[in-house]
Parts: C-alpha cells; structure tokens; sequence
C-alpha cells in the first residue's frame, strides 16, 4: 500500500469523523458505556468503515445540544416548582 494515494473527500458541511474512543472522551464517559447503552446508539447513529465504528461528529454535537436543552428545562421546571411552595 506504500505510495498509494487517496483522494481527498470533501465531507458534508465539514463534518468530522470520530472514532469511539473520541466520542467517549468528548461526553466523558466510557467507551464500554458508549457502545452499550441504547439510547446513546439510537441518538448518536454509529455506523461503520469496514470492521471499525465511526461516528459523525455534528450528531455528537446535536446529541450534546439537546442533552443541554433537557437539562435546563427540567431545572427550569423544578424552580418553577419551588418557587410556588415558598421554599
């Protein structure tokens, strides 16, 4: 394989590529956790290279932005709620 070239591709919107290690390092959780749970394998969409799994990382992002948004919702709900009891 010395000397051969690749072309360059030109992903979607600049769009990266990432290994498991990468995503597990980014969310900062393991990757055996990464792999396993469901509902991260549904909402981040692996896909594959041959044998190896690949992630986008624009549904890492996404992934990120809605876990964000979540979040402050429920807190928003939850102050809501403190505040109408006086605590």
């Amino acid at each position: 394989m010395a000397g051969t070239k690749v072309p360059n591709v030109e992903l979607p919107d600049g769009d990266q590529i990432l290994t498991p290690d990468q995503v597990a390092h980014l969310l900062r959780i393991t990757k055996r956790k990464l792999m396993r749970e469901p509902s991260m394998r549904d909402e981040l969409r692996p896909f594959k290279i041959g044998y190896a799994v690949r992630y986008w990382m624009s549904d890492v992002t996404a992934y990120l932005k809605r876990q964000t948004e979540a979040a402050e919702a429920a807190n928003s709900r939850l102050a809501r709620r403190h505040l109408r009891r006086g605590d």
